[in-house]
């Protein structure tokens, strides 16, 4: 899900100049997102050399990889961003952390499949290709039409 032209990203700080800055965030925040939509759990130093080497010549800090996914789960994206401590060859407690990004409508369906409990087998069918993204602007309106339809069905039982 992109940012919608209408409801764009909030960038603020102390430092940030909108004429010179919101473009290169709009064009870094859409890199890391679309990247870490399929990368599965990454450390920061794992993703800033993937989308170093993609997108060379361009840096990515990984404090600004840090941000980045941070504004990802605000508004207007509200993905969820999990975190978990890497172990490994790193062993833990070693302080390294690994993230990845859930896209807004499997976090909405699984909040949904919650409510609805464990004994009703719920298939979800997307109204849009979450992985390619071929959204024609209603895929989140189809979504949540979908998940009236089946709570309404289970509240008629």
């Amino acid at each position: 899900m992109r940012a919608s032209p209408g409801s764009t990203p909030n960038f603020a700080g102390a430092a940030y100049d909108p004429n010179l800055d919101r473009r290169r965030l709009g064009v870094q925040i859409e890199r890391i997102r679309s990247y870490m939509l399929g990368a599965g759990w990454r450390t920061l130093l794992e993703i800033r050399r993937s989308l170093e080497a993609f997108h060379s010549p361009s840096v990515f800090p990984e404090s600004s990889v840090s941000a980045q996914l941070r504004n990802l789960r605000k508004r207007p994206y509200c993905y969820r961003l999990q975190r978990r401590r890497r172990a490994g060859v790193h062993g833990p407690g070693a302080g390294i952390w690994e993230y990845a990004l859930l896209p807004p409508a499997q976090l909405e369906f699984e909040v949904l499949a919650k409510k609805t409990g464990p004994a009703v087998d719920v298939v979800y069918e997307p109204a849009v290709d979450v992985v390619h993204e071929l959204d024609d602007g209603r895929g989140r309106e189809k979504f949540f039409e979908a998940a009236r339809r089946i709570v309404a069905s289970l509240n008629q039982k």
